[in-house]
């Protein structure tokens, strides 16, 4: 079983220490793009972990690209989230004013002290965040960071693929994506050449696995479900069809890793203390990035968006109904890919199981949104009898 599904088994605790022994470490463009994001502390600790697995610290190409054209970008959106975050809250507090407009004569509400309370709580969110501003790493900090990052990864880049080269891959990639196989279909959307960073990075990493001879462990905050293997939520590890192409391919051992997995597993490697508050922030932040993936809020190779401020203000109830339209798509796709590949003369039963399980998956979750929007529904309906009980005794 274990030689003929080895996507679907974890190394043993022996294979593991022997593949760290051996193995390339392989940072994703989101996890050095992270280091601009980061405070002190945690972005040195990243920073000293992969130091001490140098030399078998390497890249692909095509992710040296992708950081060296968005670090400056994400910096840059660092910079301006104040400002993004004060207009929110400055919104946000005047709606919150004008419910009490309504209320200007009830018998118990003193609208006009409430008013004055959301004032004074805005206020010191807003002082805050000025003190915030005033003591952000300076554009020269940030390009020291840059420079970090540089001397951390040296000369240890993949060889620039040609373009000939690119464009094979590019008219595999339509054949690869139409087939649902990992990795990167799911920015099959994307336009142009942009859709097929993720498979020109799995590329790169195939090939200096087969010439190396080494094993690979990726650090990826990419949470597309082209890259793990899930179940009811949870992160099992990479695709089954990654780990079965590179011991195709390559006869080596693939493995991915959350940034805060990986830390924990590097901290026992190297026998080193690693920061709590590091983990703890880490943590925090892949809960974030999840949670924007469960609203519909995908992320984009490279340029990462994070936080609440850098969104795009979406009208209220307007994010469900869209995830539930996408749920009902996905749905009606899985089902009829489901019937395409069970009634093939050979069909690939590996596929058709992951086809399955994310059908379960979709399924379950359209019946979760059902579920809020039936209660949101109903608290409506209450606050309403309640706002209109009030108003008649008035």
């Amino acid at each position: 079983m274990r030689t003929r599904f080895p996507g679907h088994y974890a190394p043993t605790h022996e294979e593991l220490s022997k593949i760290w022994n051996d193995c390339l470490f392989v940072p994703d463009t989101n996890i050095l793009l992270h280091l601009f994001r980061y405070g002190t502390k945690t972005r040195s600790q990243v920073i000293k972990t992969l130091e001490g697995l140098k030399p078998r610290v390497w890249i692909p190409y095509q992710v040296g690209v992708e950081f060296q054209k968005n670090w400056r970008e994400v910096d840059q959106a660092n910079r301006e989230a104040y400002d993004k975050v004060t207009n929110e809250i400055a919104a946000q507090a005047n709606k919150l004013k004008a419910i009490f407009n309504q209320f200007t004569r009830h018998q118990t509400i003193d609208a006009k002290e409430e008013q004055k309370r959301i004032d004074t709580f805005i206020f010191d969110i807003n002082e805050r965040l000025a003190e915030a501003k005033a003591n952000h790493p300076s554009h020269t900090e940030a390009h020291t960071v840059f420079c970090e990052i540089s001397d951390l990864i040296g000369e240890s880049v993949g060889r620039r693929p040609s373009q000939d080269e690119i464009s094979k891959i590019q008219q595999e990639g339509e054949k690869r994506y139409a087939a649902l196989i990992p990795p990167g279909y799911r920015d099959a959307k994307k336009d142009g050449a942009n859709k097929f960073g993720d498979l020109l990075v799995w590329k790169e990493i195939l090939e200096k696995a087969k010439t190396e001879g080494r094993p690979i462990v990726m650090i990826s905050d990419d949470i597309k479900e082209d890259w793990w293997h899930e179940f009811r939520g949870a992160r099992i590890g990479a695709r089954p069809e990654l780990v079965e192409e590179m011991r195709d391919y390559a006869d080596q051992t693939f493995i991915l890793y959350s940034l805060s997995h990986f830390l924990r597993r590097a901290a026992e490697h190297l026998k080193q203390n690693i920061d709590s508050d590091a983990i703890a922030e880490i943590k925090f932040d892949e809960s974030q990035l999840r949670q924007a993936s469960e609203d519909n809020q995908s992320s984009e190779r490279g340029i990462i968006t994070r936080y609440p401020w850098n969104q795009e203000a979406a009208p209220s109830g307007t994010k469900t109904t869209s995830e539930e339209a996408l749920l009902r798509e996905r749905l009606d796709f899985l089902r009829e890919e489901i019937q395409r590949e069970s009634t093939r003369p050979a069909p690939n039963i590996l596929r058709l199981s992951t086809l399955i399980t994310d059908r379960e998956h979709a399924s379950e979750r359209l019946e979760e949104i059902r579920l809020q929007v039936s209660y949101k529904e109903k608290a409506l309906r209450a606050i309403a009898e309640a706002l209109s009980v009030a108003g008649d005794k008035e």
